[in-house]
């Protein structure tokens, strides 16, 4: 069996990565930990033909868990809607891999994914992101691919009250006994004073130095006391909800949504 958990960025990944790394898992179950997969599994995936699985996830008596965003593509800037994803998972392809996905509001994840970019690249502005790109076409386009086994999706607003049912989910019951979140993970969420300030600063700063200067501002404990950075208005916010309503209802009735029992 082989799960594959793909994110998306900023639907509490880092959070369920460490979580199933530090956890027990029962006999015939193998997990791999992003540490592994960013430095020698997700090469190995890229140069995988269509429907060819890795030498290391050939062993049908274990049930192999994947989790790793990075998977379907990097964040680059305002969330792209990962237009490669389902090239990116054709390795998968006639395996029946259970696809597991997070469903976040869109105002939310566009400006999270736009902020993790700046962690990366030099200073862009905000822009919105796709306007007619969904989560419902990336994995639609997912299932032509490779015909999963399954599609596992659930609202990142129900993750927090229910975390350890979802990564259970994740981990095909594999589960026996949880480890601690590793911490130090967590990362600074920015203050609009600290976005502005960096948007204003980073004139002043080569490109391959900016940024750092972003970690600094938000890094600095003066500077996060402030309003919580948004590009939206309130009718902006109405719209992107409404979009994201649509989409969910299109997905639950393709897909069901995991909802808490």
């Amino acid at each position: 069996m082989l799960n594959i958990h793909i994110g998306p960025h900023k639907t509490a990944t880092t959070y369920i990565q460490s979580v199933l790394k530090n956890s027990n898992w029962k006999p015939g179950y193998k997990y791999y930990d992003i540490y592994e997969s960013r430095r020698s599994i997700l090469p190995e995936l890229n140069n995988c033909a269509a429907g060819t699985l890795p030498n290391f996830l050939q062993d049908q008596s274990q049930t192999h868990v994947l989790s790793d965003e990075n998977i379907i593509g990097g964040p680059q800037g305002p969330l792209n809607m990962y237009p490669g994803a389902a090239s990116a998972l054709k390795w998968a392809s006639g395996n029946s891999a259970n696809i597991y996905f997070s469903l976040r509001p869109y105002h939310e994840i566009y400006v999270s994914s736009w902020i993790e970019s700046l962690r990366f690249y030099p200073y862009f502005p905000f822009r919105e992101g796709p306007s007619n790109r969904g989560y419902h076409h990336v994995l639609a386009e997912i299932e032509r691919q490779i015909n999963p086994g399954s599609m596992n999706i659930w609202l990142y607003s129900d993750f927090r009250s229910n975390s350890t049912d979802i990564m259970q989910l994740i981990a095909g019951g594999g589960i026996s006994k949880w480890g601690a979140h590793d911490s130090g993970d967590e990362r600074i969420s920015p203050s609009g004073l600290v976005v502005d300030l960096y948007a204003n600063l980073s004139k002043f700063a080569p490109e391959s130095r900016q940024p750092e200067l972003f970690k600094v501002l938000r890094e600095t404990p003066e500077l996060s006391i402030d309003r919580k950075y948004t590009p939206y208005n309130p009718s902006d916010i109405e719209r992107l909800t409404e979009k994201f309503l649509k989409d969910c209802e299109k997905i639950r009735s393709r897909y069901g949504i995991w909802s808490p029992s």
